[in-house]
């Protein structure tokens, strides 16, 4: 309702269920907004959950060979764009290009640790003579923020002359081809990096086959992929690896 609102959705739209389309975007900060202060009484919440600790409200538990309505609304909730109704392709694809647009990354330089943080949207003309204000390289890696910061810790070791982990090498070796990414293939590599569950070995893979619009729907379609099949992901270069459903490989 609210993307409707503010026309990020046509309002004759109807959708059954879009996950994670808006994440980080005002549509989402306004409905949580809208949810807790319109929709959900948070001091009566509160007075029940110290009541249910304190033991004066006891929880009742029962075993249904099925799951009940709620229950079963929640097992259906996954992470990809499950829509019927009018919503267009082109609709989608826009959406899904302006949640990248808005994603925060990391800019790390390979060669000094320089960092900064930023927003994709904000990166698509700065990359033209993008360097590192510190030492003037152009290895410019564009990270998650987890991951940059997994990387300076590595860098900080290797600058004073100690080995590093397993784990470690693998976030340093992550950035340099994400860097090498950006060098080759601009902009587009800013939008695979920033997607959902890409990596840099997978970002490689699909921008050596795709380009604009058709690299969004690539990234889309590599999104929904993940989401899918996130549970069977074990030490892996895109495993979800993040609390708050954020993915090592971002």
């Amino acid at each position: 309702n609210v993307a409707k609102r503010i026309g990020a959705l046509r309002r004759d739209a109807k959708i059954k269920r879009i996950e994670r389309l808006f994440e980080g975007t005002i549509i989402e900060r306004e409905t949580l907004n809208e949810l807790f202060h319109d929709k959900l009484n948070v001091g009566s919440a509160v007075e029940m959950l110290k009541r249910i600790k304190s033991d004066t409200i006891r929880i009742k538990t029962t075993l249904n060979p099925e799951p009940s309505p709620l229950a079963q609304l929640n097992m259906n909730v996954g992470g990809e764009f499950l829509l019927s109704g009018e919503l267009e392709k082109d609709e989608i694809l826009e959406l899904f290009k302006q949640r990248l647009l808005d994603t925060e990354v990391m800019l790390v330089c390979i060669n000094c640790g320089w960092s900064s943080r930023t927003k994709v949207s904000r990166l698509k003309e700065r990359l033209k003579c993008l360097e590192c204000p510190l030492c003037s390289s152009m290895m410019i890696a564009v990270a998650h923020p987890m991951d940059a910061e997994d990387f300076l810790r590595a860098f900080k070791k290797l600058k004073h002359g100690k080995k590093l982990e397993k784990g470690e090498e693998r976030i340093y070796r992550k950035l340099i081809k994400a860097a090498d990414l950006v060098q080759s293939y601009g902009f587009d590599a800013v939008l695979a990096l920033a997607s959902y569950g890409t990596g840099p070995d997978t970002a490689a893979k699909l921008l050596s086959q795709y380009r604009g619009d058709a690299l969004i729907v690539a990234l889309m379609e590599r999104e929904r992929e993940f989401i899918r099949t996130r549970r069977f992901w074990m030490d892996t270069e895109d495993k979800e690896g993040y609390n708050n459903c954020k993915p090592n490989d971002f």
